[in-house]
């Protein structure tokens, strides 16, 4: 009974739905490995009328542990966002809360983004995590820009970059169960390599169809075995309106 209830308290710090805002599809997913509860956590956070906080992240352990620290990480954000507007500020002031309130044993990765809708740029500042992988074209680019893990040390330094979004560009954020993800009767990872070509044969369809896609060839590829690693991915796809 208690881990249902968890299980039911996290679920309503997840989003319900995605946003839907005019020249942009978004979707997200995220799937936990244990008891309905875990350790990964995606969010969107309004700010105005032209600007959208998007974060997802990844605590140290899984299970109740887990979310009892993502529930933690999720607050320390929000409260930061409210009042701050550049990411990398955010992220330093997130990473001092974190780096008072947790064991030194506890630690998060995460990727902070606020996008202009309206001038459709993205900046953002990655504190450890797994780079976004922007494909354009056919060409990737991996959202690195940022510093260490937070709650880790306390006066960490974090770097925001900006950068200017067009139409057809595909915006791909994930946590490591989806790369890390491995048959239990095999070593051989699912892998970055394979992401990336998933991501860029298939960037020509919308979000939540990219979003089925990389679920689809998971769970071709475990053979439908059941996850060892909560799985979390988020999806931006800038539309053409013209």
């Amino acid at each position: 009974q208690e881990l249902s209830l968890a299980s039911e308290v996290q679920y309503q710090l997840l989003p319900h739905e995605c946003p839907k805002i005019k020249g942009f599809e978004i979707a997200a997913d995220c799937i936990f490995c244990r008891y309905g509860i875990g350790g990964d956590f995606y969010d969107f956070i309004p700010i105005s009328e032209r600007h959208l906080g998007i974060a997802i992240a990844d605590v140290v352990g899984k299970g109740v542990p887990g979310a009892i620290l993502m529930a933690g990480a999720r607050a320390a954000l929000r409260a930061q966002v409210e009042n701050i507007q550049h990411p990398d500020e955010i992220i330093e002031r997130v990473n001092r809360t974190l780096y008072r309130d947790t064991r030194p044993t506890e630690f998060v990765t995460m990727v902070y983004c606020r996008l202009d809708i309206n001038q459709k740029t993205l900046a953002y500042t990655n504190a450890g995590h797994n780079p976004p992988v922007l494909v354009r074209d056919g060409e990737l680019t991996f959202l690195q820009k940022g510093g260490t893990i937070l709650g880790f040390i306390e006066d960490a330094e974090y770097e925001e970059e900006r950068l200017q979004l067009i139409p057809g560009d595909l915006l791909f954020l994930y946590t490591d169960g989806i790369t890390e993800v491995k048959p239990i009767s095999g070593d051989e990872q699912f892998g970055e390599e394979r992401l990336h070509r998933i991501l860029q044969e298939n960037a020509w369809m919308g979000a939540n169809e990219i979003k089925e896609k990389v679920l689809q060839e998971i769970h071709n590829f475990v053979g439908g075995e059941p996850l060892d690693d909560d799985l979390t991915m988020l999806v931006v796809k800038v539309l053409d309106l013209n």
